[in-house]
């Protein structure tokens, strides 16, 4: 039976010479500390054993679940598969960072072996400083939670289980404990081992002497093995990119944020830094440049703003060390890490998941401006709490991205890199971070804390260049972004008795589709309503004696400008469909401008002329691009379908099409 464990394991890990690669143990007991605050979470401390020696542990919180659950109780043999030996106030404790079961507790019956306990004394020999027996952790090593009372010794009057009645124990062997003592707080204040997985793991590095304010006694950990239980480290890494100082205001107050990636030969992780520090640190970090980081908290990453394969995340303060590593060659730590998914696999994951994609920019619009909300300050005053609300112009470019599965995603850039990017020449665009949106069915956005390079020299890059220029580029497509694809619209094209049929827009999400036909009837009364003058503002406005107010705006114009809102009926071969287009997409279906039909329809003397309009326009054949959603409408639910895009039909184009579709259904038969 012992056998099964590996032997002496526990006894290698703490005398620091071989580092076990994930031992085999058994759990003797397990603990739970429950948390002091709201604030904070359980922890667990387990006894483990290897046959011949036992010894306790601490579990990292995101492994609560798995002893909690009950699949790891007493008795059960597990492989440690990551794992830390920090030193706490003389003494060394295994720290448990990801761990799998082997053989469940039930299974194994009873303890293996007659394991004896190491923790009767210190494992190197050497006395503390008091001479006395080392001390449990105290409550601020434990991540504030409270220690148990002191213990004797085994044998020694008043002697009991190594963890109180509410502990889950087995009775062999009776273990050693350790006196509690120290005061309560949070975090480990402890230097971690020399490399972070057990005593000292050699340096993946080599040895480089470290710059003055770093210790030149320590070499550099790997990302992989930082933790939040050790706050003594140092890191060698390259930054990935340079990081920018931007202002951010939200009901808090305003601030600066920067924030950049690191990687090494382990892994990669994120650093953020706020204020004071972010204005340290920001000017100083260069892309490409490689970093001794030092003095800053590690704690759980956002995953909401970050797709770093990492469950933690550095937390720059002023206090931290970054000192570039100004010797020869720094060629031994890698560029930035991706973690590609391909396109075709996109609508499949949640929104607002952030994304490593790479594809070829098959198609880019022109820039366009658009308002948007930069804050939303409260204000109190003595008549009330009022929201702030702060408009600016920002710059978009939608861009259409192809990979070598043959789907297309639609994908915006905002800003200067919206404004500076070229695609004329469908460059092949790789972005890490990029957030998963359901606009459009599914599309992508570049946010300030995602990283796009152009023509990266990887060989992802490489292989998609020389697809895109063979047969890509005249490759059938299928976009999932519900945009146009290879010359036409999107590829979901249904009639319209197959939009009732299929009850679309009757889910949590709209609904987009194709439609070909043609306008038979608009509703041409009601189709106009005067809006703000502003140009980015389209609320409707009240005439006054004082001009044309706009409830929006709070202010009064003398003028205003006219705003198409109609309403009109698609019919195809199957039947009928009512639709809804606004502004853009009505003037394209009645090829006037909408001031110019406002004008005609104020005149008596031109009713002739306004009506004209919507004749010649009646039987227009397009192809539409729709969205489905059902809305409530006089406590009353219906289905609203709107009208997003209006092209003429290219009659060539959609030939080709009904080709492909027939091609594609014999290939199936």
């Amino acid at each position: 039976m012992v056998s099964r464990l590996t032997n002496n394991a526990l006894k290698k890990i703490l005398e620091g010479g071989e580092n076990p690669d994930k031992p085999i143990l058994q759990i003797l007991s397990t603990r739970k500390i429950p948390a002091q605050s709201s604030t904070s979470v359980d922890r667990w401390r387990l006894q483990i054993s290897d046959g011949d020696s036992y010894q306790p542990c601490m579990v990292a919180t995101q492994l609560n679940n798995k002893i909690s659950s009950g699949e790891i109780e007493p008795y059960a043999i597990i492989c440690l598969d990551k794992y830390v030996c920090n030193v706490i106030q003389g003494r060394k404790i295994i720290i448990i960072i990801q761990m799998s079961l082997v053989e469940a507790g039930s299974l194994v019956g009873g303890v293996i072996g007659s394991p004896a306990s190491l923790d009767m004394k210190k494992v190197d020999g050497a006395p503390n400083a008091t001479g006395r027996p080392p001390q449990q952790p105290s409550n601020s090593m434990m991540g504030g939670a409270s220690a148990p009372p002191a213990m004797n010794r085994p044998g020694a009057a008043g002697s009991g289980a190594f963890y109180n009645s509410s502990a889950t124990t087995v009775d062999p062997p009776k273990p050693y404990h350790m006196s509690s003592g120290g005061s309560s707080g949070s975090g480990y204040n402890s230097a971690p081992t020399q490399g972070g997985w057990g005593a000292k793991p050699s340096n993946p590095y080599g040895n480089r002497p470290v710059t003055s304010a770093i210790s030149p006694n320590r070499d550099p950990h790997p990302i992989s093995s930082l933790t939040p239980y050790q706050n003594k480290w140092t890191i060698r890494v390259r930054a990935t990119s340079k990081p920018q100082v931007r202002n951010y205001s939200n009901s808090r107050g305003a601030g600066k944020l920067m924030s950049v990636e690191f990687v090494d030969k382990s892994g990669e992780i994120r650093a953020t830094a706020f204020n004071e520090a972010a204005d340290k640190f920001g000017p100083m970090i260069e892309a490409d440049k490689v970093y001794f980081v030092s003095k800053a908290r590690v704690k759980p990453a956002n995953k909401q703003y970050s797709s770093v394969k990492n469950d933690y995340e550095l937390f720059l303060q002023e206090e931290s060390v970054i000192e570039e590593d100004t010797n020869s060659g720094t060629t031994d730590l890698p560029r930035l890490q991706f973690s590609f998914t391909p396109i075709d696999q996109l609508s499949a994951l949640p929104k607002d998941t952030l994304v490593d994609v790479i594809g070829v920019c098959k198609t880019a619009a022109d820039v366009v401006n658009i308002t948007t909300k930069t804050s939303n300050r409260q204000v109190s005053l003595s008549i009330g709490i009022f929201v702030l609300h702060t408009l600016r112009q920002v710059s978009k470019r939608d861009l259409e991205l192809v990979d070598m599965t043959g789907t297309v995603v639609s994908m915006t850039l905002w800003g200067t890199e919206a404004e500076e990017f070229d695609g004329s020449s469908n460059p092949v665009l790789a972005v890490k971070g990029a957030r998963l949106s359901d606009f459009g069915g599914c599309s992508m956005s570049v946010l300030n804390s995602s990283i796009m390079q152009v023509n990266p020299d990887i060989p992802d890059a490489f292989r998609l260049r020389g697809w895109f220029d063979n047969d890509g580029k005249t490759a059938n497509t299928v976009s999932i972004s519900g945009q146009r694809s290879s010359g036409g619209m999107s590829t979901s094209w249904l009639s319209t008795s197959q939009v009732r049929d299929l009850n679309l827009g009757h889910g949590d999400k709209p609904d987009y589709f194709s439609v070909k036909g043609f306008v038979s009837f608009f509703k041409k009364e009601n189709c106009l309503y005067q809006a703000c003058a502003k140009p980015e503002c389209n609320k409707k406005v009240t005439e006054s004696s004082m001009g044309y107010h706009c409830e929006k705006c709070n202010q009064t114009s003398p003028s205003f400008k006219w705003r198409l809102m109609l309403q009109s009926c698609i019919v195809d071969w199957s039947g009928s469909l009512w639709f809804t287009c606004f502004q853009d997409q009505a003037e394209v279906l009645l090829k006037r401008k909408a001031d110019e039909i406002g004008e005609l329809r104020d005149k008596p003397e031109q009713a002739a002329e306004y009506d004209q309009i919507f004749s010649d326009a009646t039987f227009g054949e397009f192809t539409f691009r729709l969205r489905a959603k059902m809305e409530m409408y006089n406590d009353e639910q219906r289905l609203k379908v709107m009208c997003v895009e209006a092209i003429p039909v290219d009659h060539a184009q959609n030939a080709k099409r009904l080709i492909q579709e027939v091609q594609d259904l014999l290939a199936r038969t």
